[in-house]
């Protein structure tokens, strides 16, 4: 497992540019979100109610970059934050992220939202989605730094999350060729879902936690070389071995 970190990877510099550069983000990442990410994330008070309340139902939160495309045409990411069952490892709930990106201006990006809670009378009514999304905000707006982003969504399917949390219809938006809530249903500022998952008098704030690496697929480029190495590891054999082969050495002299 490597040691680095989601936000030692992800530093306060260029992180738009980094988070789209193929040789960093190359392979699908994931993360354990830790109980001091989720203190520093919302709080002493609301943190550790988090808290409490996930272990209470058998619960952990991994955090997933996975990279969809990087071209030099465009780039698409998706940030996911996953609810998982410590026992079986199954998934229970997810808020995710969809970011589409041109590589000459990264900061002219679509960003759309996907959440889900499993249909189980155990993790309804538990606040678990104001957990998952504040998580996911936060970091996105730790990479990205644009209080005033839309967050769009395809179509509204939800029975009324969406607007619960103060998503508007799109409207004339819908038929802008350059505006990126051109196609999009409903849309929200990222300031404005920030206040519904961290409290209305929240304002966008960047807070760098030490994310703890949960599995590092990370691929290794190397040079090919022509022809095959020798294993030196395997080279010569037993005692016996080398015996055998001299004196057959020794009889074809003779």
């Amino acid at each position: 497992m490597s040691s680095t970190t989601l936000f030692s990877v992800l530093d306060k510099k260029d992180t738009i540019d980094k988070i789209f550069n193929p040789s960093i983000f190359n392979t699908e990442k994931k993360f354990i979100i830790q109980d001091e990410d989720i203190i520093c994330f919302f709080g002493t008070e609301i943190g550790e109610a988090f808290i409490v309340k996930i272990n209470e139902l058998n619960l952990y939160i991994e955090y997933v970059i996975s990279p969809l495309h990087i071209s030099s045409y465009q780039t698409s990411i998706e940030l996911s934050c996953y609810l998982k069952d410590k026992t079986s490892k199954e998934e229970v709930g997810r808020f995710s992220i969809f970011v589409l990106s041109k590589p000459e201006n990264p900061k002219i990006i679509y960003a759309s939202l996907t959440t889900y809670i499993e249909e189980d009378a155990r993790y309804r009514r538990q606040n678990l989605s104001r957990l998952l999304m504040g998580i996911n905000l936060q970091i996105f707006f730790n990479i990205y730094k644009d209080e005033d982003k839309h967050l769009v969504i395809d179509g509204d399917a939800s029975s009324g999350f969406w607007d619960k949390i103060g998503m508007i219809e799109t409207g004339r938006f819908y038929y802008q060729p350059e505006d990126d809530r051109k196609g999009y249903e409903k849309y929200i500022l990222l300031k404005n879902a920030y206040k519904w998952a961290f409290g209305p008098d929240a304002e966008c704030d960047e807070k760098w936690c030490s994310i703890t690496p949960f599995q590092d697929q990370e691929i290794k480029i190397t040079t090919k070389k022509r022809g095959k190495k020798k294993d030196k590891s395997k080279k010569g054999g037993s005692k016996k071995n080398k015996k055998k082969k001299t004196k057959r050495k020794n009889k074809k002299k003779n």
